[in-house]
């Protein structure tokens, strides 16, 4: 089809007018993303939705890459967006470029490899989900630098691991979601000074863990999604350097834990869905230093946090999904320093939420989908460093207990999901002037409420997916300048009211979601 016809003539001549251009010095030209109009005081990409990117045209001193204006100069390149493979052509030009991160980029291939290779200062590379194989991996050994190579979801396998043990000394390496395997564990033996390693959905197994003897300097460590178990926490326990240990949804139980008692400076631990249970927790309680742990899914039940009480210095925990009941809630309140905490579906009640209203410096609190009602609702509100509050799929009805969370003057984002609050309770919210994200999703809130949504002048996001709001009510929202995303289902509200409130609040996005999605 010619453009012409595809994207409208008059259409065109607009887009030309918007980007500076004459018909005697523009041209267009094919792309990856649809067309670029090239000649013009500005870059513009032109799609199937007519322009959807504008960018001044390069500057004597800058170079156009990654759908941005880079200096030639620069020292770091985060390439923004998708992009294609050509869009890194010319890479080679940044000479001072330390730091280049292309993540989920399919189409970046080993020939990009080749560019790159020119960067003679570069200390930090990223390029996930391309199609980058072992050959290309050659091109990096010009690199001398290199200190950081993350090859997430790339066709690296255990061949490539020859050529990136001639990188050293690296002191990071990701390989998360690649082909590697025990085998090529082995090549690091090579690599002594690594700190960071990432085998996350790796075929690493046991066996292959015993190779960590020869990166005794590790300090950040994840294992999620392999089939390590108890035996390899044996060689996992004997790195003392350890910060940091990701073991989601391993298989490692309470012995495996057992083995990890010797790693005292240990601050970040995941053992979500693993086979821990509470006599796994005997050995957590004594990591001196522990601050942020992950224990969701797991078969921890109310005795479990009797013996979390001693780490004094956790900051982050996660619950959920674990059959706490009001009984374990009882030794959560002992834990004084935690700032998040996540007990979604843990069986608590207004009685557990009583126990926790005494963690005072809680700044993240998800309670959704338990028992609380309106009256639990008033021991939330003893919580007033709260930047962060869900609440949803509770037993929440009417006003919904709001009135106590007026006095919440920090919170950012309220969650009421799926609750059944008939949105009277709403007026009570209007004076969290720091409140940018609501979640009404599902409740039974109505149009003649969000007048009260409306007073929240700083609310970037919100959720209606699912409420009784028609067109009508979103007339009240066009007042919310700072608007950026309205969630709502698919035909949930008629077009013409989606497309005028777009209009009155520049930069918003009404998006329609399927409610199968």
């Amino acid at each position: 089809m010619p453009f012409a016809r595809w994207i409208g003539v008059e259409t065109l001549a607009l887009v030309l007018a918007v980007g500076g251009c004459t018909r005697d010095r523009a041209s267009l030209e094919p792309t990856s993303a649809g067309l670029e109009a090239r000649g013009c005081e500005r870059l513009l990409v032109i799609g199937m939705h007519g322009v959807e990117r504008c960018v001044p045209e390069p500057g004597p001193d800058e170079i156009h890459l990654c759908g941005v204006n880079v200096r030639r100069d620069a020292t770091e390149l985060r390439c923004p967006d998708l992009v294609e493979a050509d869009d890194l052509e010319g890479v080679e030009q940044l000479e001072r470029l330390e730091v280049l991160i292309c993540e989920h980029r399919y189409s970046l291939a080993d020939q990009t490899l080749e560019r790159i290779s020119a960067l003679s200062h570069l200390r930090e590379l990223r390029l996930t989900r391309g199609q980058i194989t072992d050959r290309g991996l050659l091109s990096l050994l010009r690199l001398e630098e290199l200190e950081v190579l993350d090859l997430a979801s790339t066709n690296i396998t255990d061949a490539g691991m020859a050529t990136i043990i001639g990188l050293a000394p690296l002191t990071e390496l990701g390989l998360r979601h690649t082909a590697v395997t025990d085998a090529g564990m082995t090549k690091l033996v090579d690599l002594g000074e690594l700190r960071r390693l990432d085998l996350r959905g790796t075929a690493v197994t046991n066996a292959g863990l015993i190779e960590l003897e020869h990166t005794p300097q590790l300090e950040v460590l994840e294992l999620e999604d392999t089939t390590v178990a108890d035996a390899g926490m044996v060689a996992v326990g004997k790195l003392s350097q350890l910060r940091t240990l990701g073991l989601r949804g391993t298989p490692v139980g309470d012995d495996g834990v057992a083995a990890l008692a010797q790693l005292g400076r240990l601050r970040e631990l995941d053992l979500g869905h693993t086979a821990v249970t509470d006599a796994g927790m005997a050995t957590v309680g004594r990591l001196p230093v522990l601050e942020v742990l992950d224990l969701r899914g797991t078969q921890l039940g109310p005795a479990g946090g009797a013996e979390l009480v001693g780490l004094t210095q956790l900051r982050e925990l996660d619950l959920d999904g674990v059959p706490l009941g009001d009984a374990g809630a009882r030794h959560l309140a002992a834990l004084a320093g935690l700032v998040s905490l996540h007990v979604h579906y843990t069986g608590l009640s207004d009685a557990g939420a009583a126990r926790l209203a005494q963690l005072s410096s809680l700044r993240r609190l998800d309670i959704g989908a338990n028992d609380l009602t309106n009256a639990g609702m008033a021991w939330l509100a003893r919580l007033t460093e709260l930047r962060e509050l869900d609440v949803s799929s509770n037993d929440l009805t009417g006003e919904g207990g709001l009135d106590h969370l007026a006095n919440l003057r920090e919170l950012e984002s309220l969650g009421l999901h799926d609750t059944r609050i008939d949105g009277s309770g709403l007026v009570y919210l209007t004076g969290l002037a720091s409140l940018r994200r609501l979640d009404l999703s599902y409740t039974r809130v109505v149009d003649r409420q969000l007048v009260h949504v409306a007073q929240l002048e700083r609310l970037e996001w919100l959720d209606l997916m699912g409420a009784r709001v028609t067109g009508r009510g979103l007339v009240h929202l066009r007042r919310l300048t700072r608007l950026r995303e309205v969630l709502v289902e698919w035909q949930q509200l008629p077009a013409r009211s989606i497309e005028r409130l777009e209009r009155a609040v520049p930069g918003c996005a009404v998006v329609e979601i399927s409610s199968s999605d």
